[in-house]
């Protein structure tokens, strides 16, 4: 039986047994492979192309899915740690209770995905493509996010917590709720409209004055 644990920051964690049996994976990731109710330990399945593929309650540690294209994955209680997913294209995935720990994830995309209850936690997601992706209770913790795509996505209420979000895209993005204080923001492409009911800090109402083209000034400087 699973063990239940309280949410953490209003998210709900997965709900993983204190242990698994580990499971002894096939060579490659094929359609409607499913994994339930185990570990899956130092598995490399890069370039794996395959669709409706079940993951559920499910410990991973050092899994490989680089350059992957997987379609209609279901990601069902689940936590990573220390893979690498980076260059894997992700169709319409559905994740639920999921955290990713320490995973490089660099170029990954995810299009049309469906996160609920989800923790990436000082993740490398340079370059990732979120695209026209829907959040709820999500939070990225200390991860590399520069130059990421987040365009068309549903951000509201997200949380970023001290990210490198330098140069990435939330244009057509739903920002309300959304939380940035504690992030860096410089060069993010963003406009007026995205941001309305985003949540930043004073410092950084500056820095995105300047993005939207407002010159602002001191009072006495007549220049």
């Amino acid at each position: 039986m699973a063990r239940k644990r309280s949410a953490t920051f209003g998210i709900e964690p997965p709900q993983l047994p204190k242990s698994l049996p580990v499971a002894t994976p096939s060579q490659h990731f094929v359609d409607q492979a499913s994994y339930t109710e185990c570990s899956l330990l130092d598995c490399d399945w890069s370039a794996a192309n395959a669709t409706d593929v079940l993951l559920d309650c499910v410990s991973g540690h050092n899994i490989t899915l680089h350059t992957a294209r997987l379609k209609l994955a279901q990601l069902l209680d689940v936590r990573f740690e220390r893979g690498d997913w980076s260059g894997s294209v992700w169709e319409k995935a559905h994740v639920q209770r999921g955290e990713w720990l320490h995973c490089r994830m660099v170029g990954v995309h995810w299009n049309e995905a469906n996160f609920e209850n989800v923790l990436w936690q000082q993740c490398n997601g340079e370059l990732a493509r979120f695209w026209s992706a829907t959040f709820k209770a999500t939070r990225f913790d200390h991860c590399v996010l520069r130059e990421a795509s987040f365009e068309g996505c549903n951000l509201a209420g997200v949380v970023f917590r001290q990210c490198d979000l330098s140069n990435a895209d939330f244009r057509g993005t739903k920002l309300h709720g959304a939380d940035f204080r504690s992030s860096i923001i410089s060069g993010m492409q963003v406009g007026i409209k995205e941001l309305q009911g985003a949540i930043i800090a004073p410092q950084q109402a500056v820095q995105l004055a300047s993005l939207l083209g407002v010159v602002v000034k001191d009072a006495d400087d007549s220049d």
